[in-house]
């Protein structure tokens, strides 16, 4: 469990680890213009080794063609980018098979084939229902997260610094040459940039990305303290 996680959002650390990616791009025609130098496959491959069935992957956006997704076997986030057209297409959402016919194991064969999810008695027709998964998105926001007192994670990077003051730490995609916000108060993990590999969000916050912002209540703390030390002056 990553306890520095808002409560809200604890339930990705439960039972395994929290990895983050951005940038996929899936089958989008301009990929080689990005920089990209591994093929879709390649890109899931790497991504199947690293994250497994009790972890959690959140995706910060351009996903691409979502049929890839669907071969990840996680929990899955999506905080949507700017080519994310409808969060309708990246939604998981569960199709209704009626197995009134079938008996106890048929429907658990369909289970070993993959044909089903689940399936429950309900007390109206159908009496026996299977679920099928579309296997996408369990979670979609369409903007920034703030999922932690210091911790921002957007698709396009966040000016959490422009006032000289730094409210939070941002981890974030979008920025495909890797050139801008390169400072101590951002991350860029767009997939052509860190080699296709997924980031581990315990080993962001434990290599210390986060101590060196002050906590929003501090920092309100620290402006009023030097606004009344500007009055004194005057």
């Amino acid at each position: 469990m990553i306890k520095t996680l808002y409560k809200n959002f604890q339930h990705w650390s439960k039972k395994g680890s929290v990895y983050l990616i951005s940038d996929t791009h899936f089958d989008d025609p301009d990929r080689d213009f990005m920089g990209y130098t591994v093929s879709e496959d390649e890109q899931i491959e790497i991504l199947k080794k690293t994250v497994h069935k009790q972890d959690t992957l959140i995706h910060l956006g351009d996903v691409g063609n979502p049929d890839y997704i669907k071969q990840l076997n996680c929990y899955k986030v999506l905080i949507m980018g700017n080519h994310d057209q409808s969060k309708t297409k990246f939604e998981k959402k569960y199709t209704t098979i009626d197995l009134d016919n079938l008996t106890d194991e048929e429907i658990k064969l369909k289970e070993r084939k993959h044909e089903i999810d689940y399936w429950s008695y309900e007390f109206h027709k159908p009496f026996v229902r299977g679920y099928k998964s579309n296997n996408l998105f369990d979670e979609v926001y369409q903007g920034p997260l703030w999922i932690a007192e210091k911790l921002i994670i957007s698709h396009e990077p966040l000016m959490v610094a422009s006032s000289g003051c730094p409210i939070a730490f941002n981890i974030h995609g979008h920025d495909h040459s890797g050139e801008y916000y390169n400072d101590d108060y951002h991350l860029n993990i767009c997939q052509n940039i860190v080699g296709y590999l997924p980031y581990n969000l315990k080993d962001i916050i434990e290599e210390g990305f986060l101590k060196t912002i002050l906590s929003i209540h501090r920092t309100a703390i620290e402006r009023q303290k030097n606004r009344h030390d500007r009055n004194d002056i005057l």
